[in-house]
């Protein structure tokens, strides 16, 4: 299964050219980020990169698949945005009493852009 740090590790390798300064730039070991693209590779069915003695480049399959990555990438940001945003425009009030929650209601709503629940809590 391909995994969002694999897309993030074969962004980095395309943007910094070599696997030392991807890995340094990531925080992780330089076998570590060869191991994960090893995986992703093997998750494809299909080689990325052309392997010479000490230098690695991405092949066609690579640069589309950079590409695709970025995609996933920042959809993935935008999906982590909104949900946040949404989730920061919503406020609860509970009472035990319905005195409390008279006009907080229309008051929040009419002044902000945000969701507004409210209830009332009943002794039985």
């Amino acid at each position: 299964m391909i995994e969002f740090n694999q897309l993030k590790h074969l962004v980095a390798i395309a943007k910094n050219k070599t696997i030392s300064k991807a890995a340094e730039e990531l925080l992780i070991s330089q076998p570590g980020l060869t191991k994960s693209m090893q995986r992703l590779e093997e998750d494809l069915g299909l080689s990325l990169f052309n392997r010479k003695k000490n230098k690695i480049e991405l092949n066609d399959n690579g640069l589309l698949a950079v590409e695709f990555a970025k995609k996933l990438l920042d959809g993935r940001e935008e999906m982590i945005k909104e949900l946040t945003k949404h989730n920061q425009n919503y406020l609860s009030f509970a009472s035990c009493a319905p005195a409390p929650l008279w006009g907080i209601e229309y008051t929040f709503q009419t002044n902000t852009n945000s969701q507004f629940e409210s209830f009332l809590i009943q002794d039985e």
